[in-house]
């Protein structure tokens, strides 16, 4: 019996055309050559909500890729280029053992050696060689280890016999060094290569603020007498352990050095410097800065005076740094002169009469700010004073207290005091700085307007020597340098009189030299503190000197560089304290 075989389709058409569409393209997604034949497909709404969608995905994508871009995005300092820095001052002893004779000097010294501690950028002392120190009990001895790794530029090992070769060379007078002051009666006994021991005579609660001197090598100067030290080739070409090296100088036809090179130290002790070198260029005068300045041909300037500031018309491409500074510009009273300036009731009206804030930002602008201490603003122990404001209708009724009387002056509109028969006169002494003479005569103006005539003088020589030193002088205008950690010794303790030290005033008080000596021998903060605020209370009664401004060190940096963040200095040369981390290249990295 045949079987019948049921030979219908056992698949209906559209089974067998996806079968066949499946067998022919295993990639069931359209490629790009399909997609071309989509608009066919399509309606013209369909169209829009596809090229809309399209729009919102890339654009979405693009906002997400450049968030991950921004978020890991990390421009940090790359090394190279080079610094170029204007001074008015060739080198001529880039030794520490003169470091304060000449501002080019002392930046070098700063770039080429090391020291024991030296100032960070908000003038605090932080370590550099040392490692570690010890302070005895009774606070006269100090033990100190240095970091083994520091190295000289000629790559021989920096030990303790180099810092006590310092100090004793310091130490010899023959030497003339102006850090002598500071060490005598100081003893330095080597433990090891990397500890050694000072021990003074006294306590001294300032001692670290001194160990910022420069380390020299003593192989390359032991040899080097006293009468020879000022003719030593090392004096120019230099060798350290510091952030930068001597590279090359160049020399005019008379052999006057025009520009100096330094090289970054691969070896340095610390964080090698971003900037492969660092060059002073040297100027014979303001005005050829200016030039430089606007041209764009250098990157800073070591020091200009303010009144040529408003010249720089380029001025958007510099930073004007405003660093505070422990420098002051005051009024002394010779209290030894034998003037009438020895009246107390006179000097406080004096005070009284001038009107500070004005005076200043007339002559100074921004670059100054108002002083009312012996003590600066931002220094230890500081104590604000409200004892002298400005009040010239108090100065009037204090003078005429003092029998000081109103004479009718028919050729000056200003009123004339006289006091038995004699006229108020004063004379101030003042130098020949164009700023420091522009005050002076806003001060001789004011003090008219309460019956005080005022001859200025102005010293066109040696001022320090003839004025200064002498104490040549009834009232003086004078700026003077104190330290951050202070130390108002110098200028206010009588054994600093006449002759013998910076005592400006010819001040003499027993109860402020007690104080002052215990600040000096008692390292405890808080009664060295109590000392001061003490000391400036008697110090603003007295009034045997006006505290006029708190002057800044304006430093002209161009915007290019970055990294720099010092705030407050000691010196000038502490503006490059943290100049390792000056940088004028970038680099870009994705942090992932």
């Amino acid at each position: 019996m045949n079987t019948l075989v049921n030979m219908t389709n056992p698949y209906n058409n559209s089974d067998l055309e996806t079968k066949l569409i499946s067998n022919l393209s295993r990639n069931r997604l359209p490629n790009l050559r399909q997609f071309k034949y989509l608009k066919k497909f399509l309606s013209l709404t369909e169209k829009w909500l596809l090229t809309g969608a399209l729009l919102v995905f890339i654009s979405s994508v693009s906002f997400l890729a450049y968030q991950f871009w921004y978020n890991h995005l990390v421009i940090s300092p790359k090394h190279g280029g080079q610094y170029t820095e204007a001074t008015l001052s060739a080198p001529s002893h880039i030794n520490p053992l003169f470091f304060g004779l000449n501002n080019t000097d002392d930046d070098l010294v700063n770039l080429v050696f090391s020291s024991l501690w030296k100032h960070d950028d908000q003038g605090s002392l932080q370590a550099d060689l040392v490692e570690k120190f010890v302070v005895s009990s009774d606070q006269k001895s100090y033990t100190i280890t240095i970091i083994d790794k520091a190295r000289w530029h000629s790559g021989e090992k920096l030990t303790t016999d180099d810092i006590i070769f310092t100090i004793n060379t310091i130490k010899d007078a023959r030497f003339k060094s102006p850090w002598r002051r500071y060490f005598i009666g100081v003893e330095a006994e080597k433990i090891s290569d990397t500890e050694f021991k000072l021990s003074l005579k006294e306590p001294y609660s300032l001692f670290l603020e001194h160990l910022t001197f420069g380390i020299l090598p003593q192989k390359l100067w032991q040899d080097i007498s006293p009468d020879n030290v000022n003719l030593a080739e090392l004096n120019i070409k230099p060798v350290g352990s510091g952030p930068f090296k001597f590279k090359s100088l160049t020399k005019d036809k008379s052999g006057a050095i025009k520009s100096y090179t330094l090289i970054a130290n691969s070896n340095y002790h610390h964080q090698k410097a971003y900037l492969n070198e660092f060059s002073f260029k040297i100027f014979s005068n303001p005005e050829e800065i200016i030039i430089a300045l606007n041209n764009n041909t250098i990157d800073g300037v070591n020091y200009l005076p303010s009144e040529y500031h408003k010249e720089v018309i380029a001025a958007s491409a510099y930073n004007f740094h405003q660093l505070q500074q422990p420098k002051s510009l005051n009024i002394f009273f010779n209290l030894k002169s034998g003037t009438i300036i020895s009246n107390a009731k006179l000097r406080q009206a004096l005070n009284l009469a001038l009107d500070k804030e004005a005076i200043i930002k007339k002559v100074y602008g921004p670059d100054a700010s108002v002083a009312d201490s012996p003590i600066a603003k931002f220094s230890f122990g500081y104590q604000a004073s409200r004892d002298n404001n400005f009040d010239p209708n108090k100065a009037k009724e204090l003078l005429a207290t003092d029998n000081w009387k109103e004479v009718t002056n028919s050729s000056s509109s200003t009123p004339i005091l006289q006091k038995n028969n004699q006229s108020l006169k004063l004379s101030l002494s003042v130098s020949n700085n164009a700023s420091d003479l522009a005050i002076a005569e806003l001060i001789a103006s004011s003090w008219a307007k309460i019956g005080a005539q005022t001859e200025i003088i102005s010293e066109n020589s040696n001022f320090f020597n003839q004025v200064i030193k002498p104490k040549n002088y009834s009232i003086l205008l004078y700026s003077t340098f104190n330290s951050i950690n202070s130390d108002p010794y110098p200028f206010w303790h009588s054994s600093q009189i006449d002759d013998k030290g910076y005592n400006l005033s010819n001040y003499s008080n027993t109860k402020v030299d007690k104080l002052l000596e215990e600040a000096r021998l008692d390292s405890n903060t808080s009664k060295r503190l109590n000392n001061y605020l003490e000391f400036q209370k008697i110090i603003n009664t007295d009034n045997p000197a006006i505290f006029l401004a708190n002057q800044n060190f304006v430093y002209i940096q161009t915007k290019k560089i970055k990294g720099f963040q010092t705030k407050t200095i000691n010196t000038s040369a502490d503006r490059l304290t943290n100049v390792t981390n000056w940088y004028l290249n970038e680099k870009k990295s994705l942090k992932l």
